[in-house]
């Protein structure tokens, strides 16, 4: 299993986003965390469609689950709605 994280801090620093990448029998799967609540996740990577993540149980916790591996430095790109913005960030994978 290898576990990375990947931090990046959003528009206006109103919102900063946690993102972490465990590899599980050859799935990767994503973990959102957000410092306040959000309605919604949608998340990509490179030249994929967006994908919506699932709530974790909080409005500030999400998850998605990729059936195929990404390679290092892939553009991870992930799309927040909050409950007055929307918020768009985009960083390589092994950050």
């Amino acid at each position: 299993m290898i576990y990375r994280d990947l931090t990046c801090e959003l528009l206006h620093r109103e919102i900063a986003a946690n993102i972490a990448i465990e590899e599980k029998q050859g799935k990767q799967v994503f973990y959102l965390a957000t410092s306040v609540a959000i309605r919604g996740a949608l998340l990509s990577t490179g030249d994929s469609e967006p994908q919506p993540m699932t709530n974790r149980g909080t409005a500030k916790r999400w998850k998605l689950e990729l059936d195929h591996p990404i390679a290092q430095g892939t553009p991870v790109c992930l799309a927040l709605v909050g409950e007055k913005h929307q918020y768009f960030a985009e960083i390589p994978a092994d950050r």
